[in-house]
Formats: C-alpha cells, sequence, structure tokens
C-alpha cells in the first residue's frame, strides 16, 4: 500500500505536492492538539505524538536503519553521504557536514528558548537553581562553563584554530580568524553580525591600510572602525561614514571633524618645527588589552615552532 501512495506521489504536479504538504501539515495539528496518534485512533503518550506500539515500532525502525547506514560508511541521518572528518569533542561523528550543522541548528534554537524562559523565572539556565546575582547560572554552573570554555580555547590554541569558532586558522597577533573578528566588530558598531562582509569589503578596498598614515593595520591588533563624522556630531552609523584606522589615529581624532583634526595636525607640525623630523614607527600592537595581551602570549607559548 507505501509503495502504491509514492508512486501516484510521484505524479504529482509541484502544485499539488504543495497542496498535499499544507493538508497533511493541517490534519497532524489537529491529531496533536487531540492527542491522538499520529498512525492510528489510539491515544498519543503524553509529549509524544505517537502511541506506545508505534513509538516502539519507529525506534525498532531507526536503529536498524542506522545500523545498516554505519555499516555501509554513510551518514546515519541522511544516509547519502560518508561521515564528517571532524570528531564531535573526543567521539568520532556518525553525521555528515550538513546532518551536523542542521542538528546543531536545531538544538541551538531549544537551547535558545530554555535559556530564554529560565532567565525570566530567574532561574539558574543550566540546572534550574537559584542564579548568582546579576547572572544567568549559579556558582557551580558558572564555575564549570568557565572552565569548559577555558579548555576549550587552549586546545583550539594548541591546534592553531579560531578559539570562537574553531574553523578557520586565527589571524596574525590574535586568537580569533578574520572572519569572527569583522563579525565581533559589526556587533560592536551595529548590534548584530549581518554586515561582517561589508566590513571586509571596506577594509580590501583600503587595502588594509589606514587613510591618515599609509600604515599596514591588522584586524584585530591595530585596526578600529572610526566614523568621519562623529555619531555624536550627527554622523550616520553606516557603512558610507566609516573607515578602517589605526588605534592611535581613532583615539586622537575622537569626535573632531576630519578637517579640524588634520588642520590641528598641520599647526602642531608647523609649530614645533618638525619639518625635518624623523617619524617612528607606530607600534602594530600597544597591549592595553590586557586579557588579548594574554592571548597572545598563550598563542606563542602553545604555537609549534615552524621549521
Amino acid at each position: 500500500m507505501k509503495e502504491a501512495m509514492r508512486k501516484k506521489y510521484a505524479e504529482f504536479t509541484e502544485e499539488a505536492k504543495k497542496k498535499y504538504a499544507e493538508t497533511k501539515k493541517e490534519w497532524r495539528k489537529q491529531r496533536k492538539a487531540k492527542g491522538i496518534c499520529m498512525m492510528c485512533p489510539a491515544d498519543a503518550l503524553p509529549g509524544k505524538t505517537l502511541c506506545a506500539t508505534h513509538m516502539d515500532e519507529v525506534k525498532q525502525r531507526d536503529e536498524r536503519l542506522r545500523a545498516e547506514r554505519k555499516s555501509q560508511g554513510l551518514c546515519i541521518g541522511c544516509g547519502k553521504n560518508p561521515p564528517s572528518e571532524k570528531s564531535h569533542g573526543t567521539r568520532p561523528t556518525a553525521y555528515c557536514a550538513e546532518c551536523r550543522s542542521r542538528i546543531a541548528k536545531k538544538q541551538y534554537g531549544k537551547k535558545k528558548e530554555l535559556y530564554k524562559e529560565a532567565k525570566l523565572l530567574g532561574k539558574c539556565v543550566s540546572c534550574g537553581g537559584e542564579p548568582l546575582p546579576g547572572k544567568a547560572r549559579c556558582g557551580p554552573c558558572l564555575e564549570k562553563r568557565n572552565k569548559n570554555q577555558a579548555a576549550l580555547q587552549e586546545a583550539r590554541i594548541s591546534e592553531g584554530v579560531c578559539v570562537r569558532c574553531g574553523k578557520h586558522p586565527f589571524s596574525q597577533g590574535s586568537a580569533n580568524c578574520l572572519q569572527c573578528l569583522l563579525k565581533l566588530t559589526s556587533i560592536q558598531h551595529f548590534g548584530n553580525q549581518k554586515h561582517w562582509r561589508e566590513l571586509g569589503q571596506l577594509y580590501m578596498t583600503q587595502k588594509g591600510l589606514c587613510p591618515y598614515l599609509g600604515d599596514k593595520i591588522p584586524v584585530g591588533v591595530s585596526a578600529s572602525i572610526d566614523h568621519i563624522i562623529a555619531t555624536n556630531c550627527g554622523g550616520a552609523n553606516t557603512l558610507s561614514n566609516m573607515e578602517w584606522t589605526h588605534n592611535i589615529v581613532n583615539m586622537m581624532k575622537s569626535d573632531t571633524p576630519k578637517a579640524v583634526f588634520l588642520s590641528v595636525i598641520k599647526n602642531i607640525y608647523e609649530n614645533l618645527g618638525l619639518q625635518d623630523y624623523t617619524p617612528v614607527p607606530l607600534p602594530i600592537d600597544l597591549g592595553w588589552n590586557k586579557q588579548k595581551k594574554r592571548r597572545s602570549k598563550q598563542i606563542a607559548d602553545l604555537t609549534p615552532a615552524r621549521k
């Protein structure tokens, strides 16, 4: 009977398939609301969509299917692609890259909902206990999370990959890859990471050089985003009003209009008689950020020497 139904479904037009999917979705929604099993008229188990009999049948079928796919060297999720070479933690994965990504997104969505719910109720988002004042977790959970995060970061640094995503090699002088650094910059200025590609394009347009000094400014080390017309002076927080500059230049310029800033520099230069002055190269990293300085030392200590 199922084979006949499959053949009939294959003959459907795209419009008919769409209509059938909508009808089936509505039908499942009605049965779920009534607490009826999706495969028979019996009552479904609490919080489930199947009765006890069909739940056992589905579990046995899934276990059998997974075992077959595993023996064939295929992903146990889709059965189409080979498993991903990258392991999940210390355990080898049995899923392909596509299925891993899909599962991770689904789990992230569920965790996000539970996190929001626990936070609204004033509970620890990990165990449901009493959180620390101003924190989302209780003391033991927070300590455990910090230890896990530190261990993960050390493992990623020793592997030479970004501590944030764990996918790409880290950038020069930073523990993050260029993509993550651009995303963090986008979050800092726009409140989200949607504009990281545009920020990267702006950096490429400038050829990675500071427009004032002409020096190379690596992202995550000495590069920073400066508003050409400061937002405090009515400038828009848009990409057309932004440019990558050296950290020191950005600090010096602050909210000063560009024309006034250049005029001040010129007056200082002329007043001090610096016509014969030999400029001193600016340091790439002044080490103002203590956390970044510690991270840089970690990278230097853990990165194997190249031959």
